[in-house]
């Protein structure tokens, strides 16, 4: 084991081991203004009941009939699409019933 120094041995040490004074840093309102902006994003985030209240809503958007304008022809375009796709829906219906027809008279006939 190691033998241990008391603080007699310390206190005889050469002043060259003296540890020499650290000047303390000078500081300002500018420099403690920094540190606080600085550390800002270090900070515990607050709970959520201590939130800010939310904005206000915006005010409702008001139109009158003649401001709004509705392209016509757009509409009746949508609107005979739409017609398309159900009669195209109907015949596909029509050729899967017959479909079915087809394959029960074979089944029926032949197996």
């Amino acid at each position: 084991m190691g033998s241990s120094q008391t603080d007699d041995d310390i206190d005889s040490l050469p002043s060259s081991f003296a540890p020499s004074p650290v000047p303390l840093p000078q500081t300002n309102a500018n420099d403690t203004e920094l540190q606080l902006i600085n550390d800002e994003g270090n900070l515990p985030s607050l709970p959520s009941s201590i939130s800010p209240p939310q904005a206000p809503a915006p005010a409702p958007i008001v139109m009158t009939e003649e401001e709004l304008v509705i392209d016509t022809s757009e509409i009746e375009k949508m609107a005979f699409q739409k017609q398309e796709i159900e009669k195209t829906i109907k015949e596909k219906e029509a050729l899967e019933e017959k479909e079915k027809q087809i394959d029960t008279f074979f089944m029926d006939k032949y197996f």
